[in-house]
């Protein structure tokens, strides 16, 4: 019997779930013309990479599926958590030693773009986002009643446990971004 193979994608990565997906064995692959694969063993280790070594099981265990699928779902993982998986496969004949080469994947889910912010300037309403330019007063005094304006931007859909900063950079006049000594970041 062949070793089963996990296909090179994953079917889904959640922050707390990871699907995996394998190629089915049947004919020679499953030990001979009629004979089937009655179930998959699969077995899980969580990976913590120390400092300067190799990696080391933190968590580990085995699951059992219906020979006749194709995908496991690991759920109840938390987010950013590395797991190496292994596979083989069971026949009506005999259990199969040969575990698949390890499939190594992180829990977790790429941050989203924040939508366009909105620009706005004290006093006046909120446009829709758009290009302004203000020119500052090029050393002078400083003037309390020149006008503040907020970049704003909404949140709602943004899955904050992969959002660790905001970056905020304005284009000076040299046409390069950069950070603006008088801005604040909330």
């Amino acid at each position: 019997m062949k070793k089963p193979k996990f296909l090179d994608e994953t079917a889904e990565v959640r922050k707390d779930s990871i699907t995996i997906n394998w190629d089915k064995l049947t004919g020679l692959d499953a030990g001979g013309e009629g004979i089937e694969i009655i179930e998959y063993v699969i077995e899980y280790t969580q990976l913590k990479e120390l400092e300067g070594e190799a990696f080391e099981p933190e968590n580990k265990g085995t699951e059992t599926v219906d020979g006749s699928t194709d995908s496991w779902k690991h759920t109840g993982i938390d987010n950013a958590q590395a797991w190496s998986y292994k596979i083989r496969a069971v026949n009506s004949v005999s259990d199969c030693e040969k575990w698949s080469p390890a499939l190594e994947v992180v829990s977790g889910e790429p941050p989203q773009k924040p939508d366009e912010p909105t620009v706005c300037v004290t006093g006046v309403d909120c446009p829709t986002a758009r290009r302004m330019r203000l020119r500052g007063n090029n050393g002078g005094a400083e003037d309390d009643e020149a006008p503040t304006v907020k970049l704003i931007w909404s949140k709602d859909g943004v899955i904050e446990d992969n959002i660790t900063a905001y970056e905020v950079k304005i284009l000076n006049g040299e046409g390069n971004f950069v950070e603006h000594p008088d801005c604040d970041v909330v």
